[in-house]
């Protein structure tokens, strides 16, 4: 079965224990012979290390603040999704 997953932050760029957990589900489901892809936010230039991950990690979504007016978090929900397709 291939499984998408969309989060904010993914492991090794992370806030707490959802994207650890998250990390740890995908994995189960890879080993269970799952094809895995996660989708999540971009991150700095200055934290970008990126750890070995057994499946395919696209970092191309911008986070949202709640501070942004509608128009500019429609427009960068269209910015988003231009670049999944």
């Amino acid at each position: 079965m291939k499984i998408l997953a969309i989060t904010a932050f993914y492991p090794p760029h992370h806030q707490g224990g959802y994207e650890l957990r998250c990390k740890d589900v995908l994995e189960g489901l890879r080993q269970m012979g799952n094809e895995i892809c996660v989708i999540t936010n971009r991150v700095a230039p200055r934290i970008s290390s990126e750890e070995e991950n057994p499946f395919y990690v696209l970092r191309v979504l911008s986070l949202k603040s709640s501070g942004d007016n509608l128009l500019r978090r429609i427009h960068s929900d269209k910015q988003d999704l231009k670049k999944i397709e």
